[in-house]
């Protein structure tokens, strides 16, 4: 049996984590979704964990979205991030994919989230065997 999905949702508020959870499985995704507040306990997760996905919001002046997806690919440049955004925002969603972000998705279509991270996630375990080859 495949261990679940290890997720870490980066965010103002950690009582999203359960609903994102919750949507993920009902689409079918085997997921543990671990909220984490605050630029150092980011850093310290993604060091001491085994980490598959981020999910990274955005609520100035306390969570910084595009610098988290930063900051995880100078951890682990392989890892995959996804950006939250309550409402569209054309230029924050340009600054997270400038930032390395592979999806953003808003609130408001959270149907596409487990799409989003099935796609994050084949992506890159295909990067990983090119690199392999």
């Amino acid at each position: 049996m495949e261990r679940p999905i290890a997720i870490v949702h980066y965010g103002e508020s950690t009582a999203d984590a359960p609903a994102i959870a919750s949507v993920l499985r009902h689409d079918g995704l085997s997921c543990d979704v671990t909220p984490v507040a605050g630029r150092e306990a980011f850093h310290r997760r993604l060091h001491e964990h085994d980490v598959d996905l981020v999910l990274a919001e955005h609520a100035p002046p306390t969570v910084d979205g595009p610098g988290a997806v930063r900051l995880a690919h100078e951890v682990r440049p392989d890892l995959p991030c996804i950006s939250l955004l309550r409402a569209p925002n054309d230029p924050l969603e340009a600054a997270f994919f400038s930032a390395g972000a592979i999806d953003v998705v808003v609130a408001q279509r959270e149907a596409r989230l487990s799409r989003a991270v099935r796609r994050a996630l084949r992506e890159a375990s295909e990067r990983v065997a090119r690199a392999r080859a």
